[in-house]
């Protein structure tokens, strides 16, 4: 009984946990979506709170800084960057779980990559990886891919080569197909900077058939720009043109596609309320989460109080039907013993009357005789009247 009430309360534990996790995830990415669509107010108000709502929690503190750290770099801010980018790394020291100090070397290493710090970029994608220490994460691709640049850009080619056949081999089992396409790029170059140009072009034609089949023209238009540089190491300008003439139609689709999603985000922005009721609808949701999670905390106390209750019931009356068991039995005993001691003492008794009896008979007996041998009148009456009383 005691097992099952354990592992009941265990599921719901877990449960909770699952729930809570489930809904930070959904807040993380509603802040990703804000970031891309350059819904910079929304998003820095919502972190706001966030940070506000968390209470120290470490963990929900540096993922905030983070996705803060994230919307400077893309708005241009330097100092507010690194602001926020040393307000994460003061909340990764203590109190933070494995997987949460993964995110943030995975974070640091893209930062630090896309604003061509590759060095400390190449620092902590190694670190990452150390600390990973051959488990599965979602950013392994994009960190052997940083790792391997870095050396190619060394020119560690080798080095670059196993990092970028890694890469392949984690978007090959992870079913990311159209990420290939980047990493066969990035190895046609380091073949073509070893001069191994047949196979440079192998590998480009490989880039730009995955680019396609994903559709991916932002892919495809890097592999032919590649393939315009290699076509000029080999002198071949005619091809060259040819080429550069479908990277301009492919930036012209680019442009338009960019101008596309632009007037749709223009769209949104006009269309979202103002920042005052963004922020009171922020700050009912944030009171409208702490009260669902006082509740939820009152109601787990509660249910565990009546567990307590119910197991303490359940113990005290086995005890009292033990100790009531063990009273019955002692009771059941004594009255036996005394149930024996009566029937004894009526047995004695009618002994006793028995042979009162028989005495008293021989005493009268023996008088009766006396007084059958006695001639004297005063003595045979006096041993008359002793029979009678007798």
């Amino acid at each position: 009984m005691k097992k099952v009430l354990l592992i009941i309360c265990w599921v719901w534990m877990g449960m909770l946990h699952s729930a809570y996790a489930e809904r930070d995830t959904l807040f993380f990415q509603k802040i990703d979506e804000y970031i891309y669509r350059n819904q910079f107010d929304s998003a820095e108000i919502g972190l706001r709170s966030r940070l506000i709502d968390s209470k120290g929690d470490k963990e929900e503190m540096m993922y905030c800084h983070l996705q803060l750290a994230k919307m400077y770099l893309k708005l241009g801010n330097q100092s507010n960057w690194e602001n926020e980018l040393q307000l994460a790394r003061n909340n990764t020291t203590k109190g933070i779980s494995s997987e949460a100090y993964q995110s943030f070397l995975g974070s640091m290493s893209d930062f630090y990559f896309t604003i061509q710090s590759y060095d400390s970029a190449d620092y902590y994608a190694k670190k990452f990886l150390n600390e990973l220490g051959g488990e599965f994460s979602y950013k392994l691709g994009g960190i052997y891919q940083i790792i391997g640049f870095v050396a190619y850009r060394n020119k560690r080619y080798e080095e670059a080569e196993k990092y970028y056949e890694k890469s392949l081999q984690f978007y090959d089992d992870t079913d990311s197909r159209c990420e290939m396409s980047l990493v066969y790029n990035k190895l046609a170059l380091i073949k073509s900077d070893q001069g191994l140009m047949s196979q440079s072009k192998m590998l480009l034609d490989k880039a730009i058939y995955i680019a396609d089949t994903c559709g991916e023209l932002l892919y495809r238009k890097m592999a032919l720009e590649s393939k315009k540089e290699i076509l000029l190491k080999e002198e071949k300008f005619k091809e060259a043109f040819v080429v550069r003439d479908e990277i301009d139609k492919l930036n012209d689709e680019l442009n338009y596609v960019k101008t596309l999603e632009n007037v749709t985000i223009l769209k949104e922005k006009f269309g979202i309320k103002k920042k005052e009721d963004i922020i009171h609808l922020l700050e009912s949701q944030n009171e409208s989460l702490i009260r669902s999670k006082r509740v939820l905390i009152s109601l787990l106390v509660l249910s565990l109080i009546l567990i307590a209750v119910i197991v303490n019931f359940f113990y005290a009356d086995r005890r009292n039907r033990r100790f009531i068991n063990v009273q019955t039995n002692r009771l059941g005993e004594q009255n036996k013993l005394i149930t024996d001691a009566i029937k004894q003492r009526d047995f004695l008794y009618k002994e006793l009357n028995h042979r009162i009896k028989n005495n008293l008979q021989l005493i009268t007996s023996m008088l009766n005789l006396q007084r059958q041998y006695s001639h004297k009148t005063n003595y045979n009456e006096l041993v008359e009247e002793i029979t009678q009383k007798i």
